[in-house]
Parts: structure tokens; sequence; C-alpha cells
């Protein structure tokens, strides 16, 4: 029996293996599949340009079975919102 952050590492190593090509592909078939589920928006706020990760967080939430949408923005964008 694996410890949670022992099945963690695991996955982390196979997400690794996989092209991002096949991480998009997924990441939409897991997006359609989760569609009933309640959507969580994250927001990372960053200072660099992140949107490549955007993809990777999405498809590892859900495949925890949680349907999000991440959206990248800077700090200047969202401090001038509020």
């Amino acid at each position: 029996m694996f410890g949670f952050w022992s099945y963690r590492n695991i996955r982390i190593r196979i997400i690794m293996q996989i092209k991002y090509s096949e991480i998009l592909r997924k990441n939409q078939e897991l997006g359609i599949s989760l569609n009933s589920k309640p959507l969580y928006n994250i927001h990372v706020l960053s200072n660099i340009i992140t949107s490549q990760l955007n993809d990777i967080l999405e498809y590892n939430l859900r495949i925890e079975s949680i349907n999000a949408k991440v959206f990248s923005g800077n700090y200047d964008k969202y401090i001038t919102r509020f």
C-alpha cells in the first residue's frame, strides 16, 4: 500500500514522461467528462509567463476529479481590478 506522498511521486514521474501535446489532449477529454461537476476557477499570479503551466495544473487537478480552469495574469492586472 502506497502512502500519499509515494503515490504523488509516482504520478509526477508518469506525468513527466508524457508529451505536452498528450497532456493537452487528455486535459480536454477530462474537462468534458467532468463537465457535470462544479467548476473551480483558479488564478495564478506571476511576474513571469506561466501560460503553459496552466494546462499542466489543470490536468493534475482533473485527474484528481476536480473540475478546474486555470488562468494566469500579472500582479498589476489583478490589483487594479480590486
